[in-house]
């Protein structure tokens, strides 16, 4: 199952990276000064190679996910080459748009270009709504916006086609829980929560809610302290090749020994591993 997920998670991650990558690839292109990331600027000189975003989805099978607003769908079944992140049909050809006097969006191959300015692209989206092409010009967010914003578009549109597809069972990793009740019922906490408090056992029943409302406390206690005085107890591991084995959390200061421990202590508690925390 763990095999499973681990796959489902890379196939998620390879595509939402792969509309990073587009948009790092739109955003990067630029034939002059000042023309960074711009479409053709009308279709009065659109000829050979340029299309319309009908022409470009019925064209090229890897760009039908490009607007993920109209079809919120995370399938990468067929875009990518066999064994590899690789789009199926290689990487987009750069292509110079002599009229606009810069670089189009290739999406897939040399005949994925798209035209600015014709009505049946208004409000169409690109690299999963990062860029929003409009009657006369193109929104897009900037890194620091990507950085600093979680309602942005871009991030909406992304969000919306994960969520379309994930399993309802694997729904706790999208939101975290509103009560304690809610959090007694996700498996992933519950997990955690067994390995937090070193249980014999997956908790169950009343010894379940007796450590949610030890660990939740009353509701004006400070949830990070209870957490605290649980983790303050982890010790590093006694065998461990440095001079910080043995030693409690709030002792320690190389970032990489504590990474190694946090890491330790996340995978043992979505595999459920018996043996207790190091």
């Amino acid at each position: 199952v763990n095999a499973e997920s681990r796959v489902t998670a890379a196939e998620y991650s390879a595509y939402i990276i792969g509309n990073i990558d587009e948009y790092l690839r739109i955003s990067g292109h630029a034939a002059a000064p000042g023309t960074a990331g711009c479409f053709a600027a009308s279709v009065a000189g659109a000829g050979t190679g340029h299309r319309t975003y009908g022409n470009l989805k019925t064209a090229n099978q890897n760009c039908k996910a490009a607007d993920l607003e109209e079809n919120p769908s995370l399938a990468t079944a067929g875009k990518f080459t066999p064994g590899s992140l690789q789009p199926k049909t290689g990487p987009p050809d750069d292509t110079t748009a002599d009229p606009a006097g810069c670089k189009l969006h290739a999406g897939g191959n040399s005949t994925g270009h798209i035209a600015d300015g014709a009505v049946e692209n208004q409000n169409m989206l690109l690299a999963g709504g990062l860029f929003k092409i409009g009657s006369a010009d193109i929104a897009y967010q900037t890194l620091t916006e990507l950085r600093t914003k979680e309602n942005t578009e871009g991030l909406k549109t992304l969000a919306r086609a994960f969520n379309a597809v994930t399993p309802a069972e694997d729904s706790e990793i999208q939101t975290q829980p509103v009560a304690p009740a809610a959090a007694a019922q996700m498996p992933g906490f519950i997990a955690a929560l067994t390995r937090l408090v070193n249980a014999p056992k997956q908790l169950a029943g009343d010894k379940l809610h007796e450590q949610v409302k030890a660990l939740y406390g009353k509701p004006d206690q400070d949830l990070k302290e209870k957490l605290w005085q649980k983790m303050s107890s982890i010790k590093a591991p006694t065998d461990h090749d440095s001079t910080n084995k043995g030693k409690s959390l709030q002792e320690i200061a190389d970032i990489s020994l504590l990474t190694e421990m946090l890491s330790n202590a996340t995978i043992d508690a979505a595999t459920q591993r018996p043996e207790a925390t190091s």
